[in-house]
């Protein structure tokens, strides 16, 4: 079950930020055509102001505010928006890895800056953390073997923690001869009360 939801993510994902996006719009609108208030005068301005914000998504903005509402071409790839602008604007890249691509979801923000997906998010990174088998964590334990032995026995557990940390980021570029810090690293103040021996 799991595995098939791995699989089947980048659809999910996709199929989520459109609901998230659409489903407010056309329930405010049901919720206009269902009332018990006098509407009819108003309607035309509510579906012209609807369609105009479907069209903002993926057209240029000066060409969608300024043009009367029955010469507008939905489909005159003039106006459409470059690619990166579209890009840039959902903040997301769905051939990411899926918790790299997660973890970005949940910092997404509305022009509102409303947190969109947060709970969402936080539920599908809790359901990708489970391990799949123990092999991961076995390869853990090896490694706090190798850096806590009988000779280094008062580390404590911060030390190891920074030490798995290094080899793992060492490990990212290849190894520790072809490894450049970033800046952030760089500039990371360390405290060294944290990284003391035990007894």
């Amino acid at each position: 079950m799991l595995g098939k939801l791995i699989c089947n993510v980048y659809f999910v994902k996709l199929y989520y930020l459109f609901l998230n996006y659409i489903l407010p719009k056309i329930s405010n609108l049901n919720q206009n055509f269902q009332s018990d208030k006098v509407v009819l005068p108003y309607l035309h301005k509510m579906m012209e102001e609807a369609y105009r914000n479907f069209l903002l998504c993926y057209m240029e903005r000066q060409y969608v505010t300024k043009t009367a509402i029955s010469e507008i071409d939905p489909s005159n790839k003039t106006w459409f928006l470059p690619k990166k602008n579209v890009d840039k604007e959902k903040k997301i890249d769905i051939n990411e890895d899926i918790d790299i691509f997660w973890g970005k979801l949940q910092k997404y923000t509305n022009e509102m800056g409303v947190f969109e997906f947060q709970n969402l998010s936080q539920f599908v990174l809790n359901i990708l953390s489970l391990p799949h088998s123990n092999a991961e964590c076995e390869r853990v334990f090896s490694k706090i073997n190798l850096v806590k032995t009988k000779s280094r026995n008062k580390l404590i557990t911060n030390t190891i923690n920074g030490c798995l940390l290094t080899s793992q980021c060492v490990k990212k570029d290849g190894n520790c001869v072809d490894f450049t810090p970033t800046q952030n690293i760089s500039s990371i103040e360390v405290d060294e009360d944290e990284f003391v021996i035990d007894g």
